[in-house]
């Protein structure tokens, strides 16, 4: 049997080992560090027909001077904890919970962007071949993206936020708005929509990119891809699609472009100047209406096109021809 100090030096460096991790604490679990997040989505939204539910809400804190990124967290919903050491930041929040908007340059506060994200490569085959259809091609050079998903974003500079000895927790309020637009396109009179396969149109003239804080463009223009349905009536085509606006330029052309096909498998390119529609201070409803008869004929009945619900379903747009 071994001698009973030959245990004991072993169970002493463990007792050592323990008492010495025992003491060590993380401030990241520093409960005085906590800050209370709660964050007021405003949903007044132009055509939006959802009430705002994001699932995760980013807020990041930085340095006033140098406008860097001093830490940030992630907050389930519109409320929660964060960690921060007590100092004065600026604050900006967004939903993390986007597809199609894309986040970059966030290390940084007035660098910080939402972006659209660019369409597969057929999509862009698709638009570069009706290019070169078409008479009319300012926007050929312009990049192809998805609609932006709703991005609902806010900042406030200057906060203090104080050292909290009491364990009480200091709490942030924000305020959030939408960075986009939401239009509604409504395009013909269409007879023999039963022989429609497919339709799709493309909106030039649009805000790529968007600086979160100070909410001016970054980029652009760029084209919006907008997959369009059928009204219940099967005479119109529609469609709802989101934007970060018009790129503001001076001669700064808005087109829609269309391209049909057939049952048979046609196709058909139409494109009309709709930039008095998008820049008119007088359109609130944000409603752009293409005025002309379109007229579609197969030897196959039976188009794949979808037919929209919800919002139009009890909804005719007149249009004067």
């Amino acid at each position: 049997m071994k001698p009973f100090h030959s245990f004991l030096l072993p169970l002493v460096a463990f007792l050592a080992l323990l008492g010495f991790t025992g003491c060590q604490r993380d401030p990241l679990y520093d409960l005085t560090n906590n800050l209370l997040v709660v964050v007021d989505i405003d949903g007044n939204v132009v055509n939006m027909t959802t009430t705002p539910d994001p699932e995760t809400m980013y807020v990041g804190l930085y340095d006033p001077t140098t406008h860097a990124l001093v830490t940030s967290g992630y907050i389930p919903g519109v409320k929660g904890t964060i960690e921060a050491d007590p100092s004065t930041y600026d604050v900006i929040t967004f939903n993390f919970d986007t597809e199609y908007t894309q986040l970059r340059n966030t290390s940084n506060l007035l660098l910080a962007e939402a972006y659209a994200c660019g369409v597969s490569q057929s999509i862009n085959r698709s638009f570069r071949s009706l290019c070169s259809m078409l008479s009319t091609r300012s926007y050929e050079e312009e990049d192809i993206v998805y609609p932006p998903d709703y991005l609902f974003a806010g900042t406030k500079d200057g906060i203090m936020v104080p050292k909290r000895d009491d364990g009480s927790i200091f709490t942030i309020s924000l305020e959030a708005s939408s960075l986009v637009e939401t239009w509604l396109l409504v395009i013909g009179t269409v007879s023999g929509m039963d022989y429609v396969a497919s339709a799709e149109a493309f909106v030039t003239g649009q805000v790529e990119g968007m600086l979160i804080s100070e909410r001016q463009p970054t980029s652009g223009p760029a084209t919006l891809y907008v997959e369009l349905k059928s009204n219940p009536a099967k005479t119109q085509f529609l469609s709802t699609f989101n934007t970060f606006g018009r790129y503001p330029s001076e001669d700064g052309e808005v087109y829609v472009v269309l391209k049909v096909v057939d049952t048979d498998g046609n196709e058909y390119s139409y494109q009309w100047d709709v930039t008095a529609q998008m820049t008119d201070p007088l359109n609130t409803a944000q409603i752009i209406t293409v005025d002309q008869e379109l007229s579609f004929e197969g030897q196959e009945v039976g188009g794949g096109l979808e037919t929209s619900a919800d919002r139009w379903e009890q909804t005719e747009i007149d249009i004067a021809i």
